[in-house]
């Protein structure tokens, strides 16, 4: 189904760690089987589950959900450690051998491109049920001037209508040939911030209910969560003609609160949404009681499209007996 390379069948006796077990421990049999497969594969020979800069506790692994698909997301940092430009080469490679290379045209430039010394690259998977995987790679990357020339409908100006500044944070390339995704981060940000980033991108006309709902959303007032830990935000298109798509990544600590909290409040939107709850109740489940200030959900997404809003938020997978290790953790429900 995959369309995964001979070395499949022996990545199978790759013993995954149990915190990525409980990752996929919602997901329908076949399915769960497709994706510890990929990820087996990615993996491989893989003995030290820590040093990445991905996650909070260094466990280089994430999964994500989202209240528009069903679609399953994990993203792998599998080369730390490593140069930036030995990072690229590796994920390249894997993705190649998971059944989906990365097309993009600027894959043929990475080893030219100003990419810090120090940089952070990743490969995302994204999983639906009865479809081949498909890849999409992740780099750190800050050379905003050479970025704006190639992608001049996702680069944002230096400097936006009231002044404030966003420096490039990163690429993504993929899935498909088309597909490119450039991340900013905002060090500052008021609710302000989106308008001007939704207007860049020809989505002014849905501005203010997108302000409207991240407010409703929001566990406080939004213009708090955003002056205490600022912004992420990415511009997106899968085809060079194509309609922008925005997305907003919120800190989960200021945006929600604890891991109960996150959790209880994604739950309530993907039933809002009516999708499935099955697998992001199953990965979380661990930290359902879970309110020490250390957070495992990762970033929350909203994404504004033409076709409309929609959430996703990234998760740390803990192990099935994650609270027997932390009893003192746990506060009432």
């Amino acid at each position: 189904m995959l369309g995964l390379s001979k070395a499949a069948p022996q990545s199978a006796r790759f013993i995954l760690p149990p915190d990525i077990e409980q990752g996929l421990s919602g997901l329908a049999p076949a399915l769960r089987t497709d994706v510890r497969q990929s990820i087996a594969l990615a993996f491989q020979d893989e003995e030290t589950w820590q040093n990445s800069a991905l996650t909070g506790d260094g466990f280089p692994f994430e999964v994500c959900f989202h209240t528009g698909k069903d679609t399953f997301y994990w993203t792998a940092d599998l080369a730390r450690g490593q140069s930036a430009q030995a990072q690229l080469v590796q994920i390249a490679q894997t993705a190649t051998r998971l059944g989906d290379p990365v097309s993009h045209p600027l894959m043929n430039e990475l080893a030219r491109l100003g990419i810090p010394h120090r940089a952070g690259s990743w490969l995302g998977g994204r999983h639906d049920a009865g479809k081949q995987m498909r890849c999409k790679l992740y780099t750190d990357w800050d050379d905003s001037a050479y970025c704006r020339s190639l992608f001049p409908a996702l680069s944002l100006p230096k400097r936006l209508p009231n002044g404030a500044r966003a420096r490039v944070k990163g690429v993504g390339l993929g899935p498909g040939p088309d597909r490119a995704e450039i991340y900013f981060r905002f060090n500052h940000a008021t609710p302000r911030h989106m308008h001007h980033i939704l207007d860049f991108a020809g989505l002014s006309h849905v501005s203010a209910c997108a302000q409207a709902e991240a407010q409703a959303k929001a566990a406080g007032a939004l213009s708090a969560a955003l002056k205490s830990s600022g912004m992420i935000a990415s511009l997106a298109q899968d085809t060079a003609d194509g309609p922008v798509t925005v997305s907003f990544y919120f800190f989960p600590r200021t945006f929600w609160g604890n891991d109960r909290v996150c959790r209880r409040s994604f739950l309530s939107l993907l039933k809002s949404a009516g999708r499935n709850t099955s697998p992001y109740a199953a990965a979380s489940s661990p930290l359902a009681r879970l309110t020490r200030p250390k957070l495992y959900h990762g970033l929350i997404a909203f994404t504004v499209s033409p076709d409309g809003m929609v959430w996703g938020l990234g998760l740390r997978p803990m192990r099935a007996n994650f609270t027997h290790d932390y009893p003192e953790t746990f506060g009432d429900l």
